[in-house]
């Protein structure tokens, strides 16, 4: 790979010496005369998909169309970037910056204009605009990789190709789902209260949580409950954002054990369990600094092997804020609004939590011929059991959404991830190219020797699938299966529902063919 990366470069490098004059194409500039001037209009024209990719490092526009395929760091990654900034995405993989790599000499040849000055006055304008009194004034930077699906709640999703790879997912590119604007963070000095309706319970800043509990890792995939929803879409309109399948990301999350801090703040003492129960409760509500609630059954949050947290790390760094920092609930295994953020209180309760994301429609299990408005009226949403844990689940990372292949190619290497239901291992996940008729048991890669029963991340598979030899676009399709025999219905229409939620049917995605 990183031979034809410098193959790739001695050809760009020869063109910018005739148009240059000899000896000038490792140079750091071209004198020969002023760069033409591009707009970012004019770059995002050229994102890869009418042929031509350019891309901007700082002022300068390059195009990268002969480079794309020998990317060290492979085509699907770079053309995260295409008709955009690189700059976002080399915060992450610093490597590019490193001054041994000589990323000018590498760039130069690619040159082919200079950023408007105005553009980029503009964008340094827009970020400083807002209102003093608007309520989002303070939200966190997003990477422009994540698709947005609204910016005011954020509400943006991974990029398919992230998916699993790295396996944990850097935290620049965790999918967000807010429902308010994103709270400040007191860091180690904010505090949560752990008590019961009628008891006082303990307070615990994050520091004191650090010092007197120490550390302990959980390693999970979180995933909202209406992720694949788009997908559902296709099948009738549901009620939800429309994500596609990148609200779910890995990460290994550092805190304190839930039920340890529980114990020791209620004074619970053996059996954890039956001290709960003894004083009525069967649920515990975390409650966050926006006012959101959400709460998990004690059998989850007290036992040892639910590997509950209040976390306060994220792969290895302080929990970013549009993430939950400064200290989130952490609750392996299931839906993503059940791992609340921004924790200030958690208290044992005898119901469950108030409000709309507990109580209301929002994360209900509802049969599929409720499929109007009219449909709900009169129906008694807290009647209804609560999302908690999520069903087998699989998808694609490679090929994405518009990737193409040559038609003469034989075969293609399809990647993706898999995670079971409730902690259960995958044990098998298969390809097919035909429609389902035949098909290929890909191999599984990292994420595949987990804890019995605590296989709380993604497991990460592959596969070399052969292409049927007959022209145009192929349609591959991916299944998973775990080990308590949970496996995935065939389409969306098999467990569609109005909110849209729990979408585990087969994924599909579509290779295109390349003519020669």
């Amino acid at each position: 790979m990183f031979a034809r990366a410098i193959s790739t470069f001695a050809r760009t490098a020869a063109k910018a010496a005739v148009a240059c004059g000899a000896g000038a194409a490792l140079s750091t500039a071209c004198d020969a005369e002023p760069y033409p001037i591009y707009t970012r209009a004019d770059v995002k024209r050229r994102d890869g998909k009418g042929g031509q990719t350019w891309v901007t490092y700082e002022d300068g526009v390059y195009d990268i169309t002969d480079f794309v395929n020998a990317h060290p760091g492979g085509a699907q990654k770079i053309r995260l970037a295409a008709g955009a900034s690189v700059e976002p995405f080399w915060r992450i993989y610093k490597q590019h910056l490193d001054p041994s790599v000589k990323i000018g000499d590498i760039l130069q040849p690619m040159r082919v204009g200079t950023l408007d000055q105005a553009d980029l006055e503009a964008e340094a304008a827009a970020a400083a605009a807002k209102a003093d009194d608007d309520p989002y004034l303070n939200e966190p930077t997003r990477h422009p990789a994540l698709t947005v699906h609204s910016a005011e709640p954020a509400n943006m999703e991974a990029p398919p190709a992230m998916l699993g790879d790295p396996y944990l997912t850097p935290n620049e590119l965790w999918y967000v789902r807010n429902h308010h604007p994103v709270p400040a963070n007191a860091g180690d000095a904010h505090e949560v209260l752990v008590a019961t309706p009628d008891a006082a319970g303990a307070t615990l800043s994050v520091a004191a949580l650090r010092e007197k509990y120490g550390e302990t890792h959980v390693t999970a995939t979180m995933q909202c409950s209406g992720n694949r929803r788009g997908h559902m879409n296709e099948h009738g309109k549901t009620s939800g954002t429309a994500w596609g399948c990148g609200a779910a990301s890995t990460a290994k999350w550092t805190g304190v054990p839930l039920r340890t801090v529980v114990a020791d703040a209620l004074g619970l003492e053996g059996d954890l369990l039956a001290a709960a129960r003894a004083r009525g409760a069967a649920h515990v509500i975390f409650e966050a600094v926006d006012d959101m609630q959400a709460s998990i059954p004690i059998e989850k949050a007290l036992s040892e092997l639910g590997d509950c947290l209040l976390a306060y790390e994220m792969n290895g760094e302080p929990i970013p804020r549009d993430h939950g920092g400064p200290l989130r609930a952490v609750v392996p295994g299931y839906a993503g609004v059940r791992n609340v953020k921004w924790v200030k209180r958690v208290v044992l309760s005898q119901d469950e939590a108030e409000g709309a994301w507990q109580q209301g429609m929002n994360y209900k299990a509802m049969p599929s011929h409720w499929r109007t408005k009219e449909d709900l009226q009169g129906v008694d949403f807290s009647k209804l059991p609560s999302i908690h844990e999520l069903p087998t689940q699989c998808a694609f990372s490679a090929p994405a959404p518009g990737d193409a292949v040559a038609a003469d190619e034989e075969s293609f290497e399809a990647r993706g991830w898999a995670l079971g239901s409730a902690g259960r291992a995958i044990h098998r996940v298969e390809v097919s190219a035909d429609g389902g008729a035949t098909w290929i048991q890909a191999d599984l890669d990292e994420g595949a020797d987990q804890p019995y029963g605590r296989a709380w991340a993604w497991t990460t598979w592959s596969a070399d699938v052969p292409l049927p030899a007959t022209p145009g676009p192929v349609k591959l399709l991916a299944r998973a299966h775990d080990l308590g025999g949970g496996a995935q219905p065939r389409t969306p229409a098999d467990v569609w529902n109005i909110r849209g939620l729990n979408n585990n049917s087969w994924h599909s995605v579509t290779l295109g063919r390349l003519s020669n």
